[in-house]
């Protein structure tokens, strides 16, 4: 389950994003490809996870957080014109995901299988080992990874594997 808050003002424009897989929780916030932070939390139980995520939640609504409204479909249509436009897979993982919650329901699909195609990408790129059995596409991608958002490379493969499989899950669903 995926909970999504953004925090604009005249100096800033943030977002705040928190996802269970299970007892594992993912939280990112920041700016969309800047100054951007994942931290992963893992719990005992189901339960705790989703406590901690509603603490959070309703700490980040104090600090001025809002969850976002329904996408017009022109401001649907500059989001996937934004994804296109970036170069980096994991960036476009995350514009994305700030759009999942509000795309209409026309969209969904094509939206959840851009996640899919690009956490794949963000995938091949971290490859399946480090050091001398690196084999991902970019040797330099998974320190790019960890000096972007804080994840070594064991984390982020992690993180963008639960993301894939959540997005297949739910495109499977819908």
């Amino acid at each position: 389950m995926k909970h999504h808050l953004t925090y604009q003002d005249k100096t800033s424009n943030k977002f705040w994003q928190a996802e269970c897989f299970g007892n594992t929780l993912v939280i990112t916030e920041g700016q969309v490809g800047l100054n951007r932070k994942i931290e992963i939390k893992t719990f005992s139980h189901e339960k705790e996870t989703s406590a901690e995520v509603e603490t959070l939640w309703n700490e980040k609504l104090k600090e001025g957080y809002k969850k976002p409204s329904g996408l017009s479909e022109s401001e649907e249509d500059e989001l996937f014109r934004r994804i296109k436009k970036e170069s980096d897979f994991h960036n476009r993982v995350e514009i994305a995901e700030s759009g999942l919650s509000e795309i209409s329901d026309k969209n969904r699909k094509k939206l959840l299988k851009q996640l899919i195609e690009d956490c794949d990408c963000v995938l091949m790129g971290l490859g399946t080992a480090d050091g001398d059995e690196y084999d991902g596409e970019d040797e330099f991608y998974p320190e790019m990874i960890q000096e972007e958002t804080g994840l070594s490379p064991v984390e982020a493969r992690n993180v963008y594997n639960l993301k894939f499989s959540e997005y297949k899950s739910q495109l499977k669903s819908s």
